[in-house]
């Protein structure tokens, strides 16, 4: 009796100690994570191999969606072709490793001149509380400007005052942030000034989700040249409510009218547009406007419209 005791406690043990290897290996196995974004700020698109085969084309300011893969070594070639796909360029060839239960942000920065990768890990999620949400901040400004970022729970109000910032230097991110899930408002400043150079309008932040936030350069016109985007699980979105200027202006191509003045709700916008000639930008606010083309120096139109300016 105590020999079949002694078999069987032995052969639970084996068991058990079989189970905690399985344990180990499956814990050894879980993938790494990987996502890459273009944020080269005169490459409108680039291409990323993996190991020499095609990972994806990416357009600037976008990112992949994320994905599983193996860990292990790696070679990552980063190239840009012309927009007559003609001269190819190969801009990056380095290698990387992923580990496992690792989620990893490769960001292609910089200029075509002088490309950059930078990468950002985090853990794998597991699982994320309910009504909690994790964020991350990076700065990928070309000028090297360090700026402020301020994440107000008050979406309806730009004002930074009270609110602690996160202070991002050139190519600088935060630690992985976890917070209550819900409204909020990006302001984005360049360090030690007030002046709000970034307003992403009112967004949302999911609950039991992670982003990573992102400050880009920006290329309106006489914009501030900077900009803001959320990447997640499956790529890239834009701040809906986002307050960027938007610019007009206009041709002349009415062929028996040498001079044209152009109104926008109201008043000259636009003065004297001579026949195959172009105005400079009217800067302002997006917004419905009333469009009004007259006789130069009169009041006859001769042309009216309603337009949506985004």
């Amino acid at each position: 009796m105590k020999r079949l005791l002694a078999i069987t406690f032995m052969g639970l043990a084996s068991l058990l100690a079989g189970c905690e290897d399985d344990k180990k290996r499956a814990a050894a196995t879980k993938p790494s994570i990987l996502r890459v974004v273009n944020l080269v700020s005169d490459a409108p698109i680039i291409s990323i191999d993996i190991n020499a085969s095609r990972f994806i084309d990416v357009s600037f300011g976008q990112a992949s969606p994320v994905r599983a893969v193996s860990p292990a070594n790696y070679q990552l070639t980063v190239h840009y072709s012309d927009p007559d796909g003609v001269t190819r360029t190969d801009l990056i060839s380095e290698a990387f490793t992923l580990t496992s239960s690792q989620e990893s942000t490769l960001i292609v920065r910089g200029t075509l001149a002088a490309p950059t990768v930078a990468r950002l890990d985090d853990p794998s999620v597991v699982e994320i509380p309910e009504n909690r949400t994790e964020v991350r901040f990076y700065n990928s400004l070309s000028t090297s400007q360090s700026v402020d970022v301020y994440l107000s729970n008050t979406p309806d109000s730009d004002s930074i005052n009270g609110i602690s910032p996160v202070t991002l230097t050139a190519d600088g991110s935060n630690s992985l942030t976890e917070m209550a899930s819900g409204s909020y408002r990006l302001l984005v400043t360049l360090s030690g000034d007030s002046d709000i150079v970034y307003d992403s309008g009112s967004f949302d932040l999911p609950s039991a989700s992670r982003r990573m936030i992102a400050v880009v350069d920006s290329f309106e016109v006489d914009g501030n040249g900077v900009r803001g985007l959320v990447f997640n699980n499956n790529g890239t979105a834009a701040f809906l409510g986002e307050n960027l200027p938007t610019a007009v202006r206009v041709a002349n191509f009415i062929a028996d009218q040498a001079l044209v003045d152009v109104m926008i709700d109201g008043q000259v916008a636009f003065e004297d547009v001579p026949f195959g000639g172009v105005s400079e930008y009217n800067i302002g606010a997006p917004r419905d406007i009333s469009l009004d083309v007259v006789l130069d120096g009169s009041a006859t139109s001769i042309y009216d419209s309603t337009r949506t300016l985004v």
